[in-house]
C-alpha cells in the first residue's frame, strides 16, 4: 500500500501541475494529502461508494486500480478543478 500511495502523492502534484501551470505550494500540497487521505478511508470503509463514483462517465476505470484510490483521487482532481484559479485562468 505504501508505494501506491506513494504514486497517488505523485498524481496529485502532477494534477495540481497540469491544470494551474505552477508547481503546488507546500501548503497546498498538505492540504490536499489530508483531503485524499480522508477520502481513501471513507472509500476503504464503503467500497460500493466508491464503485459507484467509478461508474459515472464514458470511461471505465482501469480494473487493475484500487477502487478506493482511485475514487480518492477522483475527489482531489475534482477540488484541483474547481480552484478560482483554474476556473478563471487566462
Amino acid at each position: 500500500a505504501g508505494v501506491i500511495i506513494g504514486v497517488c502523492i505523485t498524481a496529485i502534484a502532477w494534477m495540481f501541475r497540469a491544470a494551474t501551470g505552477r508547481v503546488v505550494s507546500t501548503a497546498e500540497r498538505a492540504v490536499l494529502e489530508r483531503g485524499f487521505a480522508r477520502a481513501r478511508s471513507r472509500f476503504e470503509a464503503e467500497p460500493d461508494t466508491a464503485r459507484a463514483l467509478l461508474e459515472v462517465g464514458a470511461s471505465r476505470a482501469e480494473a487493475t486500480l484500487e477502487p478506493a484510490d482511485l475514487a480518492a483521487l477522483t475527489l482531489v482532481a475534482n477540488t484541483i478543478l474547481n480552484l478560482d484559479e483554474v476556473l478563471t485562468r487566462p
